[in-house]
């Protein structure tokens, strides 16, 4: 597509939608060529420990990395004993860092319930006019509602024309 001469004839802005396209691409193309050059000069894996092996294996091939030629008995067991101890301690360190992964998860999501606080229920606002009554007048504690949106009843809404069972009872009761 390089130079638009495919064939392909289209507005000037398919051509440049092309271009943008292709620049994107070709970074990305860079990108991931950037990565396996990265992973490869890694050689495999950075530490002893390796994704899907078990411990014996890991050990092993561990192992055949550092020996060369022939070695004596001691030489033999303290380089196993010091292997061991290496994989031992990089396995403690992953154990810890998914640990205060958690924690660290399980410390925001306790931040977020704390922004969101406590939800609010409907007949909470009549509780807290029989506080605000003790306290000051109603005609402050209604502002104080108003200026805080807070979620509940509002007692200025017209509500003549819902149904309520005890008002037709007791019109009932007085018509007969």
């Amino acid at each position: 597509m390089s130079g638009m001469g495919d064939g392909y004839v289209g507005t000037a802005q398919d051509a440049v939608r092309i271009r943008r396209l292709e620049k994107q691409r070709e970074a990305e193309r860079k990108r991931i060529q950037d990565l396996k050059n990265k992973s490869a000069s890694a050689g495999g894996q950075t530490g002893l420990l390796q994704f899907g092996s078990g411990t014996s294996e890991i050990l092993e091939n561990a192992f055949k990395k550092e020996t060369v030629g022939l070695v004596t008995r001691e030489q033999y067991v303290e380089k196993r004993v010091n292997l061991r101890t290496k994989i031992e301690e990089e396995e403690k360190e992953k154990l810890q860092k998914l640990q205060q992964e958690e924690e660290e998860l399980e410390k925001q999501k306790r931040k977020k319930r704390r922004i969101k606080g406590p939800t609010r229920l409907s007949f909470a606002d009549e509780i807290e006019n029989e506080t605000d009554e003790e306290n000051a007048s109603s005609d402050d504690g209604e502002r104080k509602k108003h200026k805080l949106g807070q979620l509940g009843k509002d007692p200025t809404v017209e509500t003549s024309f819902l149904p309520d069972r005890d008002w037709r009872t007791m019109l009932q009761g007085a018509g007969s």
